[in-house]
């Protein structure tokens, strides 16, 4: 995708003012205009990003939104396996700046998907559900809805897997019972 300078020089602008977080925005296309849209990342961490939904829906109002964009801080614009996934799940091209290095890297949807084995973690795509989503789809084509969820669910008094897993058709069974496809849940540091 090509940007005008103003585009970049705006979107640059915003990872300036949000380092060292990642800044992250949306391209706009208007009337045949292209415009950058910063919105805001509410994630909780300094490494990754979350997008605002309500920003979101706000580019949605003003334009078609045809591409997402992001900061890297003090790294390379490589993008990450998480940002690869959420590439795929967002259907839009990707637009990656590191700054204050200033380079450009963009990706789009390709079908790609996570090894099993060996994959990065981050919490809400790659985490422990994420690991069980993908199994399901991979080895036995079952399609496990995507919980949202929020960081450090566990000790919040919530649990992600028995609230949820009887709605998607999972049961208890005995061990006697256990056949390929049955999944063991255990808990580990965790209330």
């Amino acid at each position: 995708m090509t940007l005008t300078d103003e585009v970049k020089r705006e979107i640059v602008s915003h990872a300036q003012r949000d380092y060292p977080r990642e800044a992250c925005g949306l391209i706009i296309i208007r009337k045949g205009k292209q415009s950058y849209k910063p919105c805001r990342n509410i994630s909780a961490g300094v490494d990754f990003f979350c997008l605002d939904p309500v920003d979101y829906a706000e580019a949605e109002g003003q334009g078609a939104v045809v591409a997402l964009v992001h900061s890297h801080p003090d790294t390379t614009p490589d993008p990450s396996e998480a940002d690869l996934m959420a590439c795929e799940a967002s259907g839009l091209t990707w637009l990656i700046v590191s700054y204050p290095s200033i380079d450009w890297r963009e990706i789009n949807p390709t079908r790609h998907s996570s090894p099993l084995i060996g994959r990065e973690w981050q919490h809400g795509s790659q985490d422990c559900y994420g690991l069980v989503r993908d199994w399901y789809a991979h080895e036995m084509s079952i399609y496990l809805p995507d919980f949202s969820r929020e960081d450090d669910w566990w000790h919040k008094g919530q649990n992600l897997y028995l609230d949820n897993f009887e709605a998607c058709g999972f049961s208890n069974i005995s061990a006697s019972e256990m056949q390929f496809g049955d999944l063991i849940l255990m808990k580990i540091l965790a209330p």
